[in-house]
């Protein structure tokens, strides 16, 4: 059933309350009695369906971010928690139960009904709300909350083998096959848990539906209001999630500096944001001088007359992608908007979001890898992967992950890719430079088409064409050395 924001009925009203920025709270009494105060970003709280604040929820809430638990995009997975955690708050104001009178009983009738849920209540034809891994996740925040509930009420077996709420906490070993890996972990073995049902996958998005993609931009950008620079961010967008891998919330932070930054280089790198992690973190990412005279060209012309025309210079943030409206810097869920509508234009069936685009990326950083030491089999670079982690690591720099099976997934692509490649001789770095060049000379017809003055765009492309000469050049240099 979907939740309605503003809604005053107490069934369907939505209860999660997202904190922006930061937010000062009560933490804890020193030794001294005297009050400790936290700092929390992007935090969130649970109301009950009345409207009054669901505290052992926000308490909770409160725990997961102080110990283990991110909140920087968007609420992150503290906010996860709370959507999560949401369902048990109206199943216990629904039964008008206490959280810490709930029976085993009870909290295997919210597990089915987690996993039973229709969209349209009562048909059975309709389909389900949850699917995948979801019911089983939500199961087991519940199972993690209630544990708190045990504590704070002093019923320290309230989650137990044995106990009201029948679950027990067992500790794991898994080792990989792989790399012979063994990472040890907590987790709960309950009849509550549903299955855990199939994990969401995406593969790299192909060559075809790219170009599906930054067709279709046209037909989901209306004429009217900056219409061109809403065309031109969609493309930039694109190019962007392409080279540098980012996530759709990471790409919203990039900034003209960090390109500006990055033409001076002799070798470009493009710093990036890292927030999957506990701790915001950087990562630098190679860019060809191509894309750099791109983007800029972009934000000199075109991104530009925004600024003039809405927030001013003097009040500039300097974020690349920004609104129309505003001036101000891009919301995450603005790209995923618009990739959804590219999607649904382009008349594409299967998968096509952002995170599609950094799955290729890290493909194609594993081929340079490869290329780089004359590795073109999966089987033999894996072993060599985990043979020196110093390889291992060169291509995680760039990428912003931590796991090292995360990474060994992308092989086959690889090999695929470099195999290709191989029928024309053609290096890698040399393939993406000419893709670069290529797209310069693809998006130089598509300004004209989009209503941008012929000089302008013939500049926008000689600018291209100049950068793809010294970058060329430059490598020509580079294999001449290595030879």
């Amino acid at each position: 059933m979907s939740r309605k924001k503003n809604s005053v009925t107490t069934h369907d009203k939505e209860l999660v309350v997202k904190l922006k920025g930061h937010v000062e709270y009560f933490s804890h009494l020193n030794l001294d009695n005297e009050p400790v105060f936290g700092d929390a970003v992007n935090h969130s709280i649970l109301n009950w369906p009345d409207g009054r604040l669901c505290f052992p929820v926000t308490a909770f809430l409160q725990q997961q971010a102080e110990t283990s638990c991110s909140t920087a995009i968007d609420g992150s997975t503290v906010r996860t928690k709370a959507y999560h955690l949401s369902h048990l708050v109206r199943f216990c104001y629904k039964s008008q139960t206490d959280f810490a009178d709930l029976t085993n009983a009870q909290m295997m009738l919210f597990s089915n009904n987690m996993l039973v849920e229709r969209k349209i209540p009562g048909h059975l034809d309709s389909a389900k709300v949850r699917n995948g891994s979801v019911p089983f996740e939500i199961c087991r925040d519940c199972l993690d909350f209630l544990e708190y509930i045990g504590e704070i009420h002093g019923m320290p077996n309230f989650v137990s083998k044995n106990g009201q709420i029948r679950a027990e906490r067992v500790t794991k070993t898994h080792t990989n096959p792989t790399t012979g890996l063994s990472i040890t972990y907590r987790s709960w073995v309950s009849e509550i848990l549903p299955e855990r049902g199939e994990v969401r996958t995406r593969q790299a998005i192909s060559d075809e539906v790219r170009l599906k993609l930054t067709s279709a931009v046209p037909l989901v950008i209306d004429d009217g209001y900056f219409d061109i620079y809403r065309k031109r961010r969609l493309h930039v967008s694109l190019r962007l999630l392409r080279i540098l891998g980012c996530r759709r919330t990471e790409l919203v932070l990039l900034k003209v500096a960090d390109f500006e930054c990055a033409a001076r280089m002799l070798k470009p790198k493009i710093e990036v944001v890292t927030l999957k992690h506990k701790k915001t973190e950087t990562r630098f990412v190679e860019i060809n001088q191509v894309d750099i005279r791109e983007v800029l060209n972009f934000a000199k012309i075109f991104r530009s007359a925004v600024i003039e025309a809405t927030c001013g210079k003097a009040n500039d943030d300097g974020y690349l992608l920004i609104s129309s409206r505003s001036g101000r810097k891009l919301k995450g869920n603005t790209v995923t908007q618009l990739l959804g509508e590219l999607r649904s234009a382009a008349d594409v069936p299967e998968q096509a979001c952002a995170h599609m685009f950094r799955n290729l990326f890290i493909v194609e950083r594993l081929c340079i890898l490869m290329e780089h030491h004359q590795i073109l089999n999966k089987d033999a670079f894996k072993r060599a992967l985990i043979d020196q982690h110093t390889l291992l690591k060169e291509v995680m720099k760039e990428t912003g992950q931590t796991s090292m099976q995360t990474v060994l997934r992308y092989l086959e692509g690889a090999e695929a890719k470099l195999a290709k490649l191989d029928a024309t001789k053609m290096s890698v770095r040399a393939d993406l430079l000419e893709q670069s060049l290529q797209r310069a000379q693809e998006q130089h017809k598509l300004r004209l088409l989009e209503g941008v003055s012929e000089l302008v765009s013939l500049r926008i492309l000689q600018d291209a064409v100049d950068a793809a000469r010294q970058e060329a050049s430059d490598l020509a240099r580079s294999a001449g050395r290595t030879k």
